[in-house]
């Protein structure tokens, strides 16, 4: 099977063990999400016939065929809850939140002109964006992805950052993975 864009994929890592780690401790280890993110990266670089996964660190974190480059960012979804903001009329899912860009930039306080500098070359070093949902993956081993072309990221973004309901307005399609 070919991994294909727009479509909101649904799967659940099965058979996981780590030497003497109860089952307890693997899922509070890995669903913190900083754990979690490269080993779903190469978990769903596998699922794929035209995927491998990429370099760590030095570039795209999964490749397709014809060298496109698919940059993985994980969330959690129920960070966004379906309601309005207290005293505002602003649904927390239309907040751009989701970080998107470059992770040396989430906690530096750069310049406005440098940091757009540093957002528009991080997104021209990629074909595509993979949203990893990884709300549940603490719990029971579940996540959801979603692979989306940098350009349709770009018309959206903010500083960055895009919102929850970007991605769930980019879903044309939704499949459970065995």
């Amino acid at each position: 099977m070919k991994l294909s864009n727009y479509v909101l994929y649904h799967s659940v890592m099965k058979n996981i063990s780590l030497g003497s780690l109860s089952s307890e401790q693997l899922l509070e280890f890995l669903g913190n999400g900083r754990q979690c993110g490269v080993l779903l990266e190469i978990e769903i670089a596998n699922k794929f016939s035209d995927c491998v996964t990429g370099t760590q660190g030095a570039g795209a974190d999964i490749i397709r065929e014809q060298d496109d480059k698919v940059q993985a960012k994980t969330y959690r979804s129920n960070d966004y809850p379906d309601r309005l903001v207290s005293g505002k009329d602003v649904s927390k899912r239309d907040q751009k939140k989701i970080f998107t860009t470059k992770s040396g930039l989430w906690d530096t306080k750069k310049e406005e002109s440098e940091r757009v500098v540093i957002v528009d070359k991080y997104f021209s070093s990629y074909d595509h964006f993979m949203y990893i949902d990884i709300s549940t993956f603490g719990i029971d081993y579940s996540y959801s992805f979603i692979v989306i072309p940098t350009k349709d990221v770009v018309s959206t973004h903010n500083r960055g950052y895009i919102s929850y309901n970007d991605i769930l307005l980019w879903v044309k399609e939704e499949v459970t993975l065995q």
